[in-house]
């Protein structure tokens, strides 16, 4: 068992993520990316070897058990909504250890409940697992409605050390709308002091105490929040990168990962918080939500861009929600503060639909923002937009997670 060590070695070259898929990829309503949280924990090895990596979309970090219990235990994973389960998956070939592959989860029991957490669970499947091997999927054989799935471990392939289990995948149908979601603004004490976090429509701004930390151009879809993160440094660059939150249902903690701007191709690093109040504090270096155009503008000045994750377009679509208004209120302030600067706005998508589909979509949600900001009396030659499509994901494209940081509007600054 080799636990996790915190990565603070130099930045690497920039990972090569996947390129434009034709086809859509299935939907894992288990995922954090779709809103998934595990409601009930099994005992653990160690935080690293937390149940919570089960649904992170890597196959290559999972959950162990404590050393020497091998007994079974049991995993409640809550979906976003009450959805139409029709297959489950799950992967055993990262399994750390022994050759054989002992370790591995073997007989998994599992059961959906469209009641609560605790009751009305139905059989759904009784997987056997192979000791080692990814995407082991299994059918139900006839779909069933709920939002909970309970896994009942009852054993591994041997082992008297550990059970061990990777990814964990439900496929199907969402049912109905997801209930409404509380604001998640507020105090949050977590691993790196407390977080200072607050939503405007789709936009989320912050700061944290370790190392003057902000938050710059958060986003929010539901439950899942994307940002870049970015650290004081005396010396050398800045630290910074990409982190993505995912906020238990009642709004009361979060479980985040987070990256090194140019090391988002291995496993996140743990970022966990829990509210300690409703409404956010302030941090020496953080001017609140009112400062975001003058943070925007810095960037722009040292950076010549910003990925924006607050500008959100409906399903397939070039019409903005209206949950956008607070990030296209920014940068139409940026712009008037700043009157002498020009701006390209970029549009970018994931690898859904293909080359053919992306492209003209990127194309029309850049022009959206433009014909928004021009609205706002912003001038129009001062307004660039152009669309990239999946041509330029800072993310991998084969996971849920991944896609939704590729989905992003970019502001440059033009020469």
């Amino acid at each position: 068992m080799r636990p996790t060590v915190l990565l603070l070695a130099a930045l690497a070259a920039p990972p090569a993520f996947a390129q434009p898929a034709d086809t859509a990829p299935e939907t894992n309503l288990a995922s954090y990316a779709m809103g998934g949280w595990i409601v009930k924990h099994p005992r653990a090895y160690d935080e690293s070897w937390g149940a919570h990596w089960l649904l992170d979309e890597r196959p290559d970090s999972g959950w162990a058990s404590p050393r020497g219990v091998v007994t079974p235990d049991e995993i409640v994973v809550q979906l976003a909504q009450s959805s139409m389960i029709r297959a489950v998956e799950f992967d055993t070939a990262s399994t750390d250890g022994d050759a054989e592959g002992s370790r591995a989860a073997q007989d998994i029991a599992v059961e959906i409940s469209d009641r609560s957490a605790t009751e009305g669970f139905e059989p759904a499947v009784e997987a056997k697992l192979a000791a080692r091997k990814d995407h082991q999927r299994f059918a139900l054989a006839t779909p069933r409605q709920g939002r909970w799935i309970r896994l009942r471990v009852k054993s591994n392939h041997g082992s008297k050390e550990y059970i061990e289990l990777f990814e964990f995948r439900a496929f199907g149908d969402a049912v109905g709308k997801p209930a409404p979601y509380p604001s998640f603004t507020g105090a949050y004490r977590t691993n790196w002091g407390t977080f200072h976090f607050v939503q405007q429509g789709a936009t989320i701004t912050g700061c944290y105490e370790f190392k003057h930390g902000l938050v710059e151009n958060g986003g929010l879809e539901g439950r899942m929040a994307r940002f870049t993160w970015v650290q004081d440094s005396s010396a050398g660059p800045v630290p910074r990168g990409p982190a993505f939150f995912v906020f238990a249902p009642d709004g009361k903690e979060f479980l985040g990962l987070w990256w090194y701007e140019q090391l988002t191709n291995r496993r996140g690093e743990l970022w966990n918080g829990t509210r300690v109040s409703d409404t956010p504090g302030n941090c020496a270096h953080w001017k609140g939500p009112e400062g975001a155009s003058k943070q925007l503008a810095a960037q722009l000045d040292k950076g010549g861009h910003a990925r924006i994750y607050g500008i959100l377009f409906d399903l397939d679509s070039d019409r903005l929600r209206d949950d956008s208004v607070p990030a296209l209120q920014s940068i139409a302030q940026l712009a008037r503060e700043n009157p002498s600067w020009r701006f390209v706005i970029e549009g970018h998508t994931d690898s859904t639909g293909g080359d053919a589909h992306n492209q003209p979509l990127s194309e029309r949600r850049a022009a959206a923002v433009k014909a928004w900001l021009v609205k706002a009396g912003i001038a129009a030659q001062r307004l660039e937009p152009k669309g990239f499509g999946a041509t330029r994901p800072v993310a991998s494209n084969d996971t849920g997670m991944g896609r939704s940081q590729n989905r992003r509007v970019e502001l440059v600054r033009a020469p």
